[in-house]
């Protein structure tokens, strides 16, 4: 962004940050960035596990947009595509952490990835829509928008667990009428 006095939080561009910094590792073999990059990527999850609440999902008060669809993303809140990346965030670190042999770190976000998906899977999940929804408002209500975009994320962090996986297969293969669909390129790259 060009400099102006807009202070903003997009809690996704953070997430995706952390796993590109693995994947970046995957990709090139620089073992060395490892070790520059730990700290800072440890200092994020940190931030992150700071603000999870006693839902014991991520709560954060920011721009949790992914897409620019009519999602439902409030600023406040739980936001389910947020949990998911924060899941796979906590892993990547945690993959991190053990090629450094740093074996306490990587076991504790392991396990704080854990205690996210199933605080999420327990929170977010509807029975009625087979899907997760795509938020809990600030209020504690349930939201009744369910999106591609949520469950796409969902799917790609492997927070559905056993027939959950399959129903969120089937909402991404044939997502139904009423499913906000993908409104942009950025969130078209997950789902392909």
């Amino acid at each position: 962004q060009v400099p102006s006095g807009w202070q903003n939080v997009l809690t996704a561009w953070s997430l995706a940050w952390m796993s590109a910094c693995r994947e970046y590792v995957e990709h090139s073999g620089d073992t060395g960035f490892l070790e520059v990059i730990y700290p800072s990527l440890a200092r994020c999850a940190e931030g992150f596990l700071d603000r999870v609440g006693p839902s014991g999902c991520l709560e954060i008060a920011a721009w949790n947009m992914l897409d620019w669809a009519p999602m439902d993303t409030p600023d406040r809140g739980i936001v389910t595509h947020q949990n998911a990346s924060l899941v796979q965030a906590l892993r990547d670190v945690a993959w991190v952490a053990g090629r450094l042999a740093h074996r306490e770190d990587e076991a504790d976000y392991l396990a704080e990835a854990e205690k996210i998906r199933g605080a999420m899977d327990r929170a977010l999940w509807s029975e009625e829509r087979a899907a997760y929804r795509d938020c809990i408002r600030e209020d504690g209500t349930p939201s009744g928008v369910f999106s591609v975009q949520t469950n796409t994320m969902v799917y790609l962090a492997d927070c559905a667990p056993g027939v959950r996986r399959k129903a969120v297969e089937r909402v991404l293969l044939e997502p139904p009428e009423d499913f906000v669909r993908i409104g942009s390129p950025f969130v078209t790259f997950f789902y392909y």
